[in-house]
């Protein structure tokens, strides 16, 4: 879910802040327990998606995406790259860009369109496992090609937050909303990673 990301350069101070929220691995505890939610059958796991979607669901009015709405990409790149701008070195030809160049910028204008696009049907397929997880493995099969650190994938979650946030700066994102894009951005590293991990790829 980005621009054309360029090699990673090892890990910077701004990747390892982003890491810090979310951090699953194979055998964590993280893992076990979307492990144990992909397990669970019954009305008790649909409801459990169903509630954690409508939390998502609802934060996204905040970010709506379309062509009336195309200032929230541009938003959220301006975002990233003022809080995390060694995260840029993933953007071959922005490495130092300001939020300046992204508002003038119509690549970021069509990449925060995608992005948000991306984000809100993550969200609107989330209470279905089985699509939600083919959405994922088929993200990984088109970004294979950039050779993104397989870290990125938990870290953009932490920067997600953090743009919901500098959406309405004055009410601070609640805990509810935190945890239910906690547990959706894990989820969707620990499959990503492992379908990494099946393709032969670094994970």
């Amino acid at each position: 879910m980005g621009s054309s990301p360029s090699r990673s350069k090892g890990t910077s101070s701004s990747f390892g802040r982003a890491l810090t929220c979310f951090r699953p691995s194979q055998g964590s505890d993280c893992t076990k327990q979307v492990a144990a939610n992909s397990n669970t059958t019954g009305d008790m796991a649909r409801t459990h998606r169903e509630e954690i979607q409508k939390i998502c669901r609802e934060s996204l009015e905040l970010c709506p995406c379309g062509e009336p709405d195309e200032q929230n990409g541009l938003d959220f790149y301006k975002y990233f790259f003022t809080n995390f701008p060694d995260l840029r070195v993933y953007f071959k030809g922005a490495e130092k860009f300001t939020a300046d160049d992204v508002q003038k910028s119509d690549r970021f204008k069509k990449q925060g369109q995608r992005l948000l696009l991306a984000t809100h049907l993550l969200v609107k397929i989330y209470d279905d496992p089985m699509i939600y997880h083919a959405y994922i493995r088929e993200t990984m099969n088109r970004h294979r090609q950039f050779k993104i650190d397989p870290a990125l994938w938990t870290a953009f979650w932490t920067v997600w937050l953090g743009y919901l946030q500098s959406k309405n700066p004055s009410t601070p994102v609640s805990q509810t909303v935190k945890d239910a894009w906690t547990e959706l951005g894990n989820e969707f590293a620990v499959v990503a990673r492992q379908h990494l991990k099946n393709l032969g790829l670094p994970n």
